[in-house]
């Protein structure tokens, strides 16, 4: 089996879902993201994953953020970010070092519809009445 070119750079709007043909193991990275959501969750419902724009091997850095609104405007407050390739937890010294996440974030309610999708699953769609 030919193996997926990886690209060293993710375009500034990248998100999980837009990146996620690029991935050697989508199925297992996008389970991985979901996983720390779901540890997270419980601390705050809202949360979103925002990715970094290089690619490694098996995937790109994410951070889990939470937004506070300021002004009538969402303004992000990363919470803790992992490493795209084991989902350890990086060090805030790490985490500061990156440079170039991307603008989009996706959301708990996204990652999961992601996650279902790569494993077959849809929604079921409402009977038009």
């Amino acid at each position: 089996m030919a193996r997926k070119q990886i690209h060293p750079g993710l375009p500034a709007d990248a998100t999980v879902a837009s990146i996620v043909d690029l991935l050697p193991q989508p199925t297992e990275y996008v389970r991985r993201v979901f996983g720390r959501l779901v540890e997270w969750k419980g601390k705050k419902s809202d949360l979103r994953v925002r990715i970094g724009t290089v690619l490694r091997k098996v995937g790109p850095d994410y951070s889990i953020e939470d937004y506070i609104v300021d002004e009538d405007r969402e303004v992000p407050l990363p919470l803790v970010a992992f490493c795209g390739v084991n989902h350890r937890e990086l060090t805030f010294d790490q985490y500061e070092l990156l440079k170039g996440w991307s603008r989009e974030m996706m959301t708990y309610g996204q990652i999961q519809e992601l996650m279902g999708r790569l494993n077959g699953f849809s929604r079921k769609q409402k009977n038009a009445t």
